[in-house]
């Protein structure tokens, strides 16, 4: 489609103005799992200026883990005919630091797959709908929330199980951009307490898109070790 940003926002992630029930129904279902929420972090998406969806990233506390739920739906409409619609939801599953899991699933205007991301040992296991990757040691992912992942220098791309090496810098002029540049290329936004706030870039097919903090000062903290690229290896 001639709006077509989706790939490039599944490897930005991990978006809808009437989306809202199925947004509710995700949240309800992992309420009925884990209890209420214990924070919540909301985001608006836009292009070129114009708000085109919605993000949001949910903590519950499981027991001993802390599940983190990432969502974002997105509804396109040209002349009152929905052109284009897309839902991302990642769950991951985190144990004294340490990420466990991440299920990921994903609809691309009809088109759905999904990633499942286990530790096994020192190890994960990443299945995606037609492969299986070995990462060793543990890995950050692609949902943003947690600011440890501007110490990496390789990311799981959690929609395709890929990691991708990138580098990460300080913006010199401004102390809340981060530089992510690589395999991926975003300006992301974190604050002095380590809330995400957003981040933005180029789509290949013109026009900026944001990810713009609307109540996003809740995070939880986490601190998981770091990754290289070097350790990844393919089975």
């Amino acid at each position: 489609m001639s709006f077509r940003i989706a790939p490039f926002l599944l490897v930005i992630l991990s978006l809808s103005f009437s989306s809202l029930t199925l947004a509710n129904k995700d949240n309800l279902d992992a309420e009925t799992a884990y209890g209420p929420a214990i924070a919540v972090n909301s985001y608006e998406v836009l292009r070129k200026g114009k708000k085109i969806g919605t993000h949001t990233i949910s903590f519950y506390n499981d027991g001993d883990t802390l599940k983190v739920l990432a969502e974002t739906n997105m509804k396109v409409k040209v002349l009152f005919i929905t052109a284009f619609k897309y839902k991302y939801i990642s769950e991951e599953t985190w144990q004294n630091g340490e990420l466990l899991n991440v299920k990921t699933s994903v609809n691309d205007n009809g088109k759905k797959f999904s990633t499942f991301v286990t530790r096994s040992g020192d190890d994960f296991l990443i299945n995606t709908n037609d492969q299986e990757t070995n990462i060793s040691n543990n890995c950050m992912t692609t949902n943003h929330w947690n600011k440890t992942v501007v110490n990496y220098d390789a990311l799981l791309n959690t929609v395709t199980g890929d990691v991708m090496p990138v580098k990460i810098d300080a913006d010199t002029n401004d102390e809340n951009r981060f530089l992510v540049r690589g395999d991926l290329n975003i300006d992301t936004f974190y604050n002095d307490r380590g809330d995400w706030l957003g981040m933005e870039f180029e789509h290949p097919k013109g026009g900026k898109i944001e990810f713009r903090c609307l109540d996003c000062n809740n995070t939880p903290k986490v601190n998981p070790p770091r990754v290289t690229a070097a350790l990844l290896t393919k089975s």
